[in-house]
C-alpha cells in the first residue's frame, strides 16, 4: 500500500472512496491506530490533500473505522427550508442555502451567478439537493476544493495523461466504467483521461483498498477518442 493514502496522517487500512464530479467526495475506511478520530482533518491521497469531514466511525473490537465526507460534511444533511426567491441572483440564493451550514463558498462563480432571476421557487429539501436543483437549472455544477470550499461553475474536462496508471482489461462500454490500479497517481472526476485505448471523460472514481491493494473504477461519458 502506498504510503501517501492517508486519513487524519493515519495509513489507510481497507474501505472505499466515491469521488464525484458534482458533489462532495465520500469515503469509508478503517485507519490505523487504536483511538478514534473526529471533527476536521485531512484525507491524503498522491499529489493532492482533501479536506474532510469525519461524520461517524469508532472502534469496533481492535479496528478503528472513520467515514468522512467533503468540507464540513454537512450538505447530505443539513436542512433547507422551502422559500421563493423573486428577483435575486443565484449568488444569493447558493450563500442563502449554505448559512449555517458550517460549509463555505468559494467567491468566484460564472457570470450568470451574479445575474437576477425573476422568481425561483424551492421546496423544503437538504443542502446538497438545493444546490444541485439550481446549479442544474443554471447549466453549472458544484463540488468541493480540496480546501474544502464549496465551488460553483462549468467544468471544462481538461486533459490528463497519467504515465504509471495501469489500465486493466476491463473496460465495460455498455457500463461506461472503467478499471485501473495506480498507487503512485489518483485519477480526478472533472478532466478527460488519456490512455493508450482512448480519451475518457471522467464524472466518477472510486477507489478500493483491500489487503493492501488499491484498485480504481472510471465511470465516463462520451470518449473523446477510441483507439
Amino acid at each position: 500500500m502506498a504510503a501517501e493514502f492517508t486519513l487524519g496522517d493515519r495509513a489507510l487500512i481497507e474501505g472505499r472512496l466515491i469521488w464525484p464530479e458534482s458533489g462532495a467526495i465520500r469515503g469509508s475506511f478503517e485507519i490505523d491506530g487504536e483511538d478514534p478520530i473526529s471533527g476536521a482533518v485531512t484525507l491524503g491521497l498522491p499529489g493532492v490533500d482533501i479536506a474532510v469531514t469525519i461524520v461517524s466511525g469508532g472502534l469496533s473490537d481492535t479496528r478503528v473505522y472513520a467515514n468522512f465526507n467533503s468540507g464540513a460534511g454537512t450538505l447530505s444533511k443539513f436542512p433547507v427550508e422551502g422559500q421563493h426567491f423573486y428577483q435575486a441572483t443565484p449568488r444569493t440564493i447558493f450563500e442563502q442555502i449554505l448559512n449555517g451550514s458550517g460549509e463555505t463558498l468559494f467567491p468566484e462563480m460564472p457570470a450568470i451567478c451574479d445575474q437576477a432571476i425573476a422568481h425561483w421557487m424551492r421546496i423544503a429539501t437538504t443542502a446538497d439537493n438545493a444546490l444541485a436543483q439550481l446549479v442544474r437549472h443554471l447549466g453549472l455544477a458544484y463540488w468541493f476544493e480540496p480546501d474544502g470550499r464549496v465551488r460553483i461553475g462549468q467544468i471544462d474536462y481538461p486533459e490528463v495523461t497519467l504515465d504509471t496508471l495501469d489500465v486493466l482489461p476491463l473496460d465495460r462500454p455498455e457500463w461506461k466504467r472503467l478499471d485501473f490500479a495506480d498507487d503512485d497517481a489518483i485519477v480526478q472526476p472533472r478532466t478527460t483521461l488519456v490512455t493508450d485505448y482512448g480519451s475518457y471523460r471522467v464524472v466518477e472514481v472510486r477507489y478500493y483498498l483491500a489487503r493492501g491493494i488499491w484498485r480504481g473504477e472510471i465511470f465516463y461519458e462520451d470518449p473523446a477518442t477510441v483507439l
